[in-house]
């Protein structure tokens, strides 16, 4: 079993300006800046696949509350944001792959009985 390390930053910041940002939805007056990696991450707002974490800086949202999802190989991770009008905020996300963890109910291995 494969098991993945998440940290995850929320931060209000002010607007700033990544390239590669799609095209506003109408009425879109708050911004979700993502700081995401590994660069071939999924990210989704509320259900709608919005790219790879490499291409997606900056994702303009209307005000309210908005789910991001970011999967990667198997793994998924969610985090409800909620802006407010001009608000924008920061989503920092690293996942990696670490060590893969004992199956329950794994033997032990032996402990070394020479004295």
């Amino acid at each position: 079993m494969r098991a993945f390390l998440v940290v995850l930053a929320l931060v209000t910041a002010s607007p700033a300006v990544y390239a590669g940002a799609p095209k506003a939805p109408k009425g879109a007056t708050a911004k979700l800046l993502l700081k995401i990696a590994p660069a071939d991450a999924e990210v989704f707002v509320d259900g709608d696949r919005k790219g790879k974490a490499g291409k997606v800086h900056e994702l303009p949202v209307t005000p309210g509350t908005h789910e991001v999802t970011v999967k990667y190989k198997g793994d998924e991770h969610t985090r409800e944001v909620t802006l407010k009008r001009n608000q924008s905020s920061t989503l920092e996300w690293t996942l990696e792959e670490s060590t893969p963890m004992a199956e329950p109910g794994a033997a032990e291995p032996a402990a070394d009985d020479a004295k």
